[in-house]
């Protein structure tokens, strides 16, 4: 047994060696007349350590231990090796992604004050930049109806929301609320109740000028709603801002046509609703 130890830690070392000499192959040179400076830029690929820990812990287990160790310590380090790899890729794709929308947040603040400085006129220049920074201090999102996919069901009606700021709109989940629902009748309720039928849904980061459609996917109560007349949804959407928690609120309704489809209409501000807030990060 402490031979193969020996061949693992052996092993081991050379794994060490290669990996030092692939790190110094990476190492840029800024030369000069009289000496050569030598920097460290090595950038592993993500998860090649916990891959790398895990191998490692793997092989020594199985060599160094015996019976159902030998066998159930090695898919530990395997699974737990794994695990961070993915964790740690993820963890770097959503850094990748906040970091874009930084960078697209500040090249559309540039844009905006490129197009005050050469195209606005002189007299209108303060104004102009007097606006910009109401937009900056005060976001706010725009929501309008898209269109249906299948006009016989209510919530086959898209709704296009538009974020006209500066920044990012991040960390974003929309809530679909129906009020009253009881009001279509197909509940027997014992007393008078108010009954709210909510859905949510996780929404992707919304880069300056950007659009994403929104589908209430109240499919599974169809049948509760489809005889509300008229069918009231609020939708709100919570959101960081420049890393700063807000929520905007829309309201439609819906009238039953006589072809058995339904037009919809924009109702205004939604009624207020305790969503909760995300977390600055």
């Amino acid at each position: 047994m402490r031979e193969d130890l020996s061949v693992s830690l052996r092993s081991l070392f050379v794994l060490v060696v290669v990996f030092a000499i692939y790190g110094y192959s990476q190492m840029p040179s800024f030369e000069n007349d009289s000496y050569v400076v030598m920097a460290w830029h090595w950038s592993p690929p993500i998860g090649l350590f916990g891959i790398l820990l895990a191998v490692i812990g793997a092989v020594v287990s199985a060599v160094a231990l015996k019976g159902w160790k030998k066998i159930v310590y090695p898919i530990i380090f395997v699974v737990l090796g794994i695990g961070e790899a993915v964790s740690i890729y993820r963890a770097d794709d959503q850094h990748k992604n906040e970091v874009k929308a930084l960078q697209d947040s500040i090249q559309s603040l540039k844009d905006k004050i490129d197009h005050i400085a050469t195209t606005v006129p002189p007299s209108e220049r303060q104004g102009a930049a007097q606006q910009l920074k109401r937009q900056i201090d005060n976001p706010y999102l725009r929501m309008e109806l898209g269109q249906s996919m299948n006009p016989k069901w209510a919530f086959e009606t898209r709704f296009i929301l538009t974020n006209p700021n500066l920044l990012s709109v991040t960390g974003a989940t929309y809530y679909c609320i129906i009020p009253h629902v009881e009001a279509g009748g197909m509940l027997s309720l014992n007393q008078p109740t108010n009954v709210t039928n909510l859905v949510f849904s996780l929404l992707e980061d919304l880069p300056p000028g950007r659009q994403r459609s929104l589908l209430c996917n109240f499919s599974a109560s169809e049948g509760l709603v489809s005889r509300v007349d008229p069918l009231i949804v609020n939708i709100w959407v919570a959101y960081l801002y420049d890393n700063k928690p807000r929520a905007d609120g829309f309201k439609f309704f819906a009238k039953h046509k006589e072809d058995g489809t339904y037009a919809w209409f924009p109702g205004g501000a939604a009624d207020p609703w305790p969503i909760p807030l995300p977390k600055p990060r």
